[in-house]
């Protein structure tokens, strides 16, 4: 037999408890960690692919591999190896591997912040963790046990 669910004082308020804050909060972290910088990216990409496109930036990429062959061939205490792109590498990756890249962001920030949100619950949830972090209004040492 299911007994019915009670009403919690805070339910009545619509105040969160210490455990979906702490939820809440590392879902915000991860938004703003994992998901700010792509679309950022995302947003100013077309505009750099377009500036990569100009004669120019070709001309400048050509002038500096040029400049390493001559450097190379010079003798100079530092061996220098010759990009062998005929494009920048800059316009490479925005247009061959941006949605890797993004993949990747995205991938490795969601296990760092995983990983430290693990970390930040564990420390939260030990006796000795920081007073916001478990909840309690003041800093005072919790009550022994």
């Amino acid at each position: 037999m299911m007994v019915p669910r009670q009403a919690r004082s805070d339910d009545s308020t619509g105040a969160l408890g210490p455990g979906r804050r702490r939820l809440l909060a590392l879902l915000a972290v991860w938004l703003l960690l994992v998901a700010v910088p792509p679309l950022g990216l995302w947003a100013v990409r077309d505009d750099w692919l377009a500036e990569q496109n100009r004669p120019a930036a070709q001309q400048d990429w050509e002038v500096f591999r040029r400049d390493m062959q001559q450097a190379s061939k010079e003798g100079w205490p530092v061996k220098r190896k010759v990009p062998k792109s005929p494009e920048p590498p800059l316009r490479v990756w925005l247009r061959d591997y941006f949605g890797l890249a993004v993949a990747a962001w995205v991938l490795f920030g969601s296990v760092l912040v995983l990983f430290t949100g693990f970390l930040v619950t564990g420390v939260a949830a030990s006796s000795g963790g920081p007073a916001i972090l478990n909840g309690r209004e003041s800093s005072s040492p919790p009550p022994p046990r």
